[in-house]
């Protein structure tokens, strides 16, 4: 993805273990058997992990393909970030081995925050109050507004550098797209959608957008009639146009191939592939019926989507399993034997491998992407973890090396432990760091050379602040650990990889501002705001980050990333500016 923000917000989702499988005599590590869209097995339940990420990023999730059997032979796939883990259902034949790793699933980090968003030169605020879109002007701090439908809400940027932005109208059924013209002047479309839908999703490229409802807002938006249409609109600017689907039970995640032309939702009954080129007369989009839900808990699977869209993976805790599903049209799914459960799926951002993390056997298993045309070719290397606990793998952006920890596994010191994979000529060489708390979270910055982790907390002494978080530089492995007071927040990582921003309130501390971290030196400094902080945001047009703030008429500072300006403009939702 080119000029992007991380951001990544820190909250957990608990992990739930189900009931465990039969343990059976596992068949030769490679391909078990290969099933047919609608075939069902022996299943065992499991612990679902979702992650998402509130864009300006996303993180690759991704494999190759290209024609032949599954689109796994000659034709690799695009670079491009597509879709992360996701949800389903996996099954395979008899033995689960879930009995191998008696931990709990890992914890990994989610995100659930709706926030202004920053596209271009400009930030599009909701403005529920009003029923309008408040547009920021970064540069000059000019505020201007447009009308939406009844009450705005769900809000995405239609692409990093388009100046547009949509937000969805709760109680109109309908959303509005609103885009910022060169002269500054400010046009808007209003898009009927589906009742009941509550979040977007739009593509990379801002060319498409889909309504569909997400249960992780259904608190704001209350119970649907049902949760299966989705409305999803082709953006083209003066050409809008918008197509109602039907998709499987209970969505819990949208996305689309890197050059947009599919579309994907993943439900409880697998993954829906919608043909953007050709939505007239979809009604039904094909469905790929990754397992059966009958008899397995949806909520237990992690599924990754290449980036070019022509091939699903997927895992599920408790199961010593990889599928494999050609979305392509093909049909054709896989399941290859591991050697024990795996308890991550990751794929590298350019989608030229992927790897399954062995936390019960200290193994990392890495295959490369596209998979073998032969199905009987046993796809995998496997890395021996000298022994280190590793549950979760982050890989970094360049796709040179994995970060792996764990959260849940083993005593404090395996859970203080991180772990570098770095890919060398000969292999993979390992590294380990110890680290001075235990791991929560784990972020690459986006030029790879270095990583931020965030803290479990701690009690507070003379010398221990309760929170923190490390700085590691990824060559050396040289670690820094900055104390906390409060809870962090919002964590946003610049697309050069210079510098992270951090969120940090305690209103009744009256704690209200943002640390402002220098990846390159890892010298940190704060900023003290006038209001509490709600959201972070990236404007890349002027390269900087914006602090939305908890104020009765909408205050925002904006911070130059590399001059270090600040500005803050205060009153935009009564179209009143005052910039000091």
């Amino acid at each position: 993805m080119n000029s992007i923000c991380l951001i990544l917000f820190v909250s957990w989702l608990e992990a739930v273990n189900g009931p465990r499988g039969t343990k059976n005599a596992k068949p030769p590590r490679g391909l078990r058997d290969r099933f047919v869209p609608g075939s069902t097995g022996r299943e065992a339940n499991m612990k679902r992990i979702e992650w998402l990420f509130a864009s300006i990023a996303a993180i690759a999730i991704s494999a190759g393909g290209g024609c032949g059997d599954m689109g796994m032979d000659s034709s690799a796939g695009g670079d491009s970030a597509s879709d992360g883990d996701a949800d389903s259902d996996v099954d395979s034949d008899v033995d689960s081995d879930a009995d191998s790793d008696t931990d709990p699933p890992e914890q990994e980090e989610a995100v659930n925050y709706k926030v202004p968003r920053g596209s271009g030169r400009y930030v599009f605020i909701p403005d529920e109050t009003n029923n309008a879109v408040v547009v920021v002007d970064s540069e000059t701090l000019a505020i201007g507004t447009a009308a939406a439908g009844s009450r705005p809400t769900h809000l995405v940027s239609l692409g990093d550098d388009s100046d547009a932005a949509a937000v969805i109208n709760l109680d109109s059924d309908d959303l509005t797209i609103v885009r910022v013209g060169g002269q500054g002047q400010i046009s808007t479309v209003q898009i009927p959608t589906r009742p009941d839908t509550n979040a977007l999703a739009a593509s990379e490229d801002g060319e498409f957008v889909t309504a569909w409802f997400d249960p992780l807002f259904a608190a704001e938006s209350g119970p649907p009639g049902t949760d299966q249409e989705i409305s999803v609109v082709d953006a083209a600017p003066g050409a809008e146009e918008v197509f109602h689907l039907t998709v499987g039970m209970h969505p819990s995640r949208v996305s689309y191939n890197d050059d947009a032309t599919r579309g994907f939702v993943i439900t409880e009954e697998g993954i829906n592939v919608v043909d953007l080129m050709h939505l007239d007369g979809i009604g039904l989009p094909p469905l790929i019926p990754l397992f059966n839900p009958v008899a397995v808990d949806p909520a237990t699977v992690e599924i990754a989507i290449a980036p070019d869209g022509h091939v699903a993976l997927a895992r599920a805790h408790g199961l010593s399993v990889l599928k494999a599903a050609r979305l392509d049209g093909g049909g054709e799914i896989r399941e290859y034997a591991l050697p024990g459960p795996p308890t991550d799926l990751e794929v590298a951002p350019d989608g030229s491998y992927g790897m399954l993390v062995i936390r019960s056997l200290s193994q990392v298993l890495v295959f490369d992407l596209p998979l073998p045309a032969d199905p009987w070719e046993d796809p995998f290397e496997v890395v021996d973890l000298e022994g280190a606990l590793c549950g979760l793998a982050t890989i970094t952006p360049d796709g040179a090396a994995a970060l792996l920890h764990t959260t849940t596994g083993g005593d404090s010191h395996d859970r203080r432990l991180l772990t570098r994979m770095r890919r060398t000529a000969g292999g993979w060489e390992i590294d380990q760091a110890l680290l001075p708390r235990e791991i929560k979270a784990v972020a690459a910055g986006a030029d790879s050379t270095t990583a931020v982790v965030m803290h479990q907390p701690v009690a507070q002494t003379s010398t221990t602040l309760p929170h923190a978080y490390s700085l590691v530089g990824l060559g050396s492995l040289q670690v820094k650990l900055q104390q906390l007071a409060v809870e962090p927040g919002q964590l946003l990582l610049t697309p050069d990889g210079d510098y992270g921003f951090l969120l940090l309130r305690h209103d009744q501390a009256g704690v209200r501002s943002v640390a402002i971290i220098d990846l390159r030196t890892f010298i940190v400094d704060e900023l003290g705001l006038g209001s509490p902080p709600t959201a972070l945001g990236y404007a890349s047009a002027t390269d900087k980050v914006f602090v939305a703030q908890d104020h009765p008429v909408g205050r925002m500072t904006f911070i130059g990333v590399h001059d270090g300006t600040v500005k803050t403009v205060t009153g935009y939702t009564l179209n009143d500016e005052i910039t000091d």
